[in-house]
């Protein structure tokens, strides 16, 4: 009797398995754009930089608790930077990159961009120095109208670039 209990609960885990597996294929079949990069895949984000070449990263902070307006401030953000900035994408002039800064690994950042909430940060990485960064505050006040929000990500990241050259 105690084999068919643990044969139940394991084909219960696996049916458990399957099923999140399957509704998150689904969600991605429905042509929702997916995220670049995800929380579990940037755990640290420590990542070797051209010894050379410039590089911005746009960064998305989060912490532990995620609200809607938090996660439409990272959907709204990504698809801005995928919308507008493709080629800087394309060539690693630019990375995308979402961090939890609750994590212990990234704590730091709270000091080195004066974090307080979530934030859309932007950065100018020569090799593996940072040369500038600029917090986007304005995000939380757009939320509301997506298209002002959009605009408002692709003015600042294209100063942001233009004046990295």
């Amino acid at each position: 009797m105690k084999d068919f209990t643990l044969y139940t609960y394991l084909l219960l885990a696996l049916g458990a398995g399957l099923f999140f597996q399957s509704n998150t294929v689904f969600a991605q079949d429905k042509g929702e754009k997916q995220p670049v990069m995800t929380e579990s895949s940037i755990d640290s984000v420590e990542k070797e930089q051209k010894k050379t070449d410039l590089t911005f990263i746009v960064y998305y902070f989060h912490g532990r608790k995620r609200c809607s307006s938090c996660r439409t401030i990272e959907m709204y953000t990504h698809d801005a930077i995928l919308d507008y900035f493709p080629a800087e994408l394309e060539s690693d002039r630019m990375e995308w990159r979402i961090v939890n800064f609750a994590n212990p690994k990234n704590k730091h950042f709270k000091d080195d961009f004066e974090l307080y909430t979530q934030s859309v940060v932007l950065v100018e990485m020569e090799g593996n120095e940072m040369v500038r960064w600029k917090n986007l505050k304005d995000v939380w006040r757009l939320i509301r109208n997506k298209d002002a929000y959009y605009e408002y990500i692709r003015e600042e990241v294209s100063a942001f670039l233009t004046e990295g050259k």
